[in-house]
């Protein structure tokens, strides 16, 4: 576990939330998945952080190595989850992250349907 001493390693740049809806089936191809209008039943989405400032930085942190995360959020329910799920892995991850007033949080919504390619 990383001590309090100071960093050994600053990862700085993008962070997202990531939402990932879970398909409970699905047949066909890319075509079907993209066709207007068309309704695909999925269960509860998976909510991760992404990007390099939370994959690399926990990568790192979980490996022992003291990690600063540098990476900016906005002040709205995206960013406020993202800043709980570093919370949740170790509350000082968290001191380097910005949180703006009025930005954008950045996020994807990834679809992974069996057998496609992720999208």
């Amino acid at each position: 576990m990383p001590t309090s001493a100071p960093h050994q390693a600053i990862v700085a740049g993008h962070i997202a939330l990531d939402i990932i809806p879970i398909f409970k089936t699905f047949a066909g191809g890319l075509n079907s998945l993209l066709t207007p209008g068309k309704l695909i039943e999925v269960g509860g989405p998976v909510i991760a952080a992404g990007g390099a400032v939370h994959n690399t930085g926990l990568a790192l942190h979980r490996l022992g190595i003291a990690t600063g995360l540098i990476g900016k959020v906005g002040d709205n329910l995206l960013g406020r989850a993202i800043m709980e799920l570093i919370r949740a892995e170790d509350r000082r991850l968290t001191e380097g992250m910005l949180i703006v007033a009025g930005e954008n949080t950045s996020y994807s919504v990834v679809l992974s349907p069996p057998g496609v390619d992720r999208i």
